[in-house]
């Protein structure tokens, strides 16, 4: 098993995210780290577009996929940055069969969260994601607009009779497929998924400055 690390040069909602520095490291390291202890995984691989990703990366011991601009817009699709990196390795020679994504937004991850993803990978589910419980069921939601043009959701009265199922919301601790499912689809739902269900303590997914204060926070604790 090999596993990747898919960071960008820009983000747009949290400038210079992916060097932003926990614990004296930056963001992306955190998932280096815990892909170092994993046993399955035999080797890794970030993918970037970001000079100073690549030198710190060589510097960390892990190997670089240099992504092409095409695949690091801010409207790009991720799964199609994975395609580019099975066939990246392929052209070196590097025959592998199973893969894993580990985000670097969800530092909050334990070693225990990766094994569950890898465990769960079978014939019967061709890739593996991760979610967490979710406290408000869709059917609860309606979306208003106020006068001055913004959108917000609020609750909506729904019968008691109806019983609320679960609803979980994806998060990114990781994903685990194969090389055959990411060669074979165009999408990251076009298979068979399965689900690895994480405490939302850990969950969290760091997109704005209020993400990254509160990870930082409790990774200092």
């Amino acid at each position: 098993m090999i596993a990747f690390i898919f960071v960008r040069k820009n983000s747009t909602r949290l400038k210079n995210k992916n060097l932003r520095l926990i614990n004296g490291k930056p963001l992306f390291y955190h998932s280096i780290k815990i892909a170092k202890k994993i046993k399955e995984i035999k080797d890794i691989y970030v993918s970037t577009d970001s000079e100073r990703i690549i030198k710190l990366s060589k510097k960390y011991g892990v190997g670089v996929i240099k992504r092409p601009r095409n695949l690091t817009k801010t409207d790009s699709i991720e799964y199609l940055s994975w395609k580019h990196a099975v066939y990246e390795l392929e052209k070196r020679n590097i025959k592998f069969k199973k893969f894993i994504s580990i985000p670097s937004t969800a530092p909050l991850r334990n070693e225990k969260d990766i094994y569950k993803c890898i465990k769960k990978l079978k014939d019967n589910n061709q890739i593996v994601v991760t979610a967490y419980e979710s406290p408000t069921d869709p059917r609860e939601i309606k979306i208003s607009k106020s006068k001055e043009g913004i959108y917000f959701m609020e609750k909506k009265e729904i019968k008691k009779t109806i019983k609320l199922n679960k609803v979980y919301n994806l998060t990114t601790i990781a994903y685990v497929t194969t090389t055959d499912y990411i060669k074979k689809n165009n999408k990251l739902f076009d298979g068979k998924v399965s689900v690895v269900k994480i405490p939302k303590i850990r969950a969290i997914d760091i997109n704005d400055e209020n993400d990254f204060k509160i990870a930082k926070s409790l990774m200092k604790k």
